[in-house]
């Protein structure tokens, strides 16, 4: 990335697309997870820097983060990318595909990072726990942080 110019990276799967924007060096910013059927709503928002709904956010480090918008996009190459790469090409929206193989493993550890387990949970080796939500933002976030331009 260049100067502090955030980057949005999409995991798109087939029912539900998480999202991830992040500023230079992988600071993340914001993710969350949109439903497939809500997808054109979101772009519209997003790109369109207006109120993103709170049941499309899961992770808000940032106030207002849609305001911040992207200066570049990644898109994982799985299951539903096909999908959402004809939308961002209908917005004129430019994208760099990237492999997302391992991205829900990575987005586990992501987790378990961002929130520390407590209690008994501290005691399962990592590969036990199951993050109490879904972490698709997360392997976005990580697909973000793999791309080779961003470290954390």
């Amino acid at each position: 990335m260049t100067g502090d110019s955030p980057t949005l990276a999409f995991d798109p799967g087939r029912n539900k697309v998480g999202w991830a924007l992040a500023r230079e060096g992988g600071r993340l910013v914001a993710s969350g997870i949109v439903a497939v059927g809500e997808l054109d709503l979101f772009l519209d928002a997003f790109f369109g820097g207006e109120l993103l709904a709170d049941r499309w956010l899961r992770e808000e480090l940032v106030p207002r983060p849609w305001q911040i918008g992207p200066g570049r996009v990644i898109l994982g190459t799985g299951t539903g990318s096909d999908l959402l790469a004809r939308r961002l090409l209908l917005r004129h929206i430019s994208f760099e595909e990237v492999d997302e193989s391992f991205s829900t493993l990575r987005a586990r550890e992501l987790y378990w990072r961002l929130h520390p387990p407590r209690g008994l949970l501290r005691l399962l080796p990592s590969g036990l726990r199951l993050p109490p939500r879904d972490v698709d933002d997360l392997a976005a976030w990580s697909l973000l942080l793999s791309d080779g331009t961003s470290r954390e």
